[in-house]
């Protein structure tokens, strides 16, 4: 769309906020990093996420994760890339079993 920034000018500005909060993370020794949270539209830009994740580990010791939105846990492709998987599950009730037998099936292909 014009006027928007394409992907890789869109990772490079997030990237660098991002290594911000890795760096200030890595000082005060937190746990966990996570690296996004219900970036739906940018989930398939698989190389972009993996080199994002990297450069955070080169800066950063602690744990990585990235958190999904509901139901799109199986599109992200590059689970591997970071530490814990992790997704918002605001799923309706009485789903839950249905649910979670779909998310452990993506949990054990990583």
């Amino acid at each position: 769309m014009p006027g928007e920034p394409t992907w890789e000018q869109w990772f490079a500005a997030y990237g660098e906020l991002v290594l911000e909060a890795a760096r200030v993370a890595e000082e005060v020794g937190a746990e966990m990093l996570c690296v996004g949270c219900e970036m739906v539209m940018s989930d398939g830009q698989e190389a972009r996420w993996r080199r994002l994740v990297a450069d955070v580990r080169a800066v950063y010791s602690g744990l990585v994760t990235y958190n999904c939105d509901k139901y799109q846990e199986d599109r992200v492709t590059w689970w591997d890339a970071v530490d814990v998987v992790s997704s918002s599950g605001y799923y309706p009730t009485g789903t839950w079993d249905e649910n979670l037998a779909r998310i452990e099936a993506v949990v054990e292909r990583v």
